[in-house]
């Protein structure tokens, strides 16, 4: 079994408390794709400082720029079990060219302390579990309002980053006391326990959500999970599943 928790890497500049901050940090994004890397970071972070200096997270950064307008909770979960048991719901597949394909899962979950958690599982069965384990640098999910819809004034689409843990069992046979056997597949999940309020803010009034999966590989490569693997084709997650629930 193997497990690797989730670490944020990039600044979503829509994500700004201060819109006006937003050109500002634009300048760093070389890529254009709305969000810094560390390596856009440290130069965004640099030219604040007359000594130069570096910052020690993306949060950093998002102090530095203001602050966050939108935070969303994550919990931490048993990935094996209770996770996948309360992620039954599909939202669709991805394929990556060359790298393999899978399928995304969501559920509800009222958890401990009665929180209400939205659970994300990337079920990776279609992929190799060396690749899932020790070439994914990162994983994230890069959600938004549906449709990726603009703040009031902004240019850029309206969305937040949400690091995915790594989450990998062996397979394995197993044998019942009549003495057949059932091969148990290995497991190569990324997955993510969040706050609904948080999920339910971040839509507002645009009709729920809309996400994607973004890789970063360990020999410096991008990869995206999108639904039936067609590029820019976004899953999405309707607002009637993040109603708030009845207190009982």
């Amino acid at each position: 079994m193997g497990f690797k928790v989730g670490q944020e890497k990039f600044v979503s500049i829509s994500n700004l408390k201060k819109q006006a901050k937003e050109p500002e940090l634009k300048k760093f994004d070389t890529n254009n794709d709305n969000l810094l890397d560390p390596a856009e970071q440290d130069r965004y972070y640099a030219s604040t400082s007359k000594s130069g200096a570096t910052p020690k997270s993306p949060s950093a950064v998002y102090t530095k720029a203001g602050g966050r307008e939108h935070k969303v909770t994550q919990f931490a979960r048993d990935y094996y079990q209770t996770l996948y048991t309360y992620a039954p719901d599909s939202k669709g597949n991805f394929s990556i060219p060359g790298f393999g394909a899978g399928n995304i899962r969501t559920g509800r979950q009222l958890a401990e302390k009665n929180t209400d958690a939205y659970n994300f599982l990337v079920d990776c069965d279609l992929m190799d579990k060396n690749f899932i384990e020790n070439g994914v640098e990162s994983a994230t999910i890069v959600i938004g309002p549906k449709g990726f819809t603009p703040d009031s004034g902004s240019k850029l689409d309206e969305m937040v980053t949400i690091p995915l843990n790594t989450a990998t069992a062996d397979g394995y046979q197993s044998f019942n006391r009549g003495g057949s056997s059932t091969w148990i597949p290995e497991k190569k999940f990324l997955a993510a326990s969040v706050d609904v309020k948080d999920l339910r803010k971040l839509a507002g009034d645009s009709g729920g959500l809309s996400f994607y999966v973004r890789l970063q590989t360990s020999d410096g490569k991008t990869l995206w999970m999108n639904k039936d693997g067609k590029a820019f084709k976004n899953f999405e997650i309707d607002a009637a599943e993040l109603k708030a629930r009845a207190k009982v």
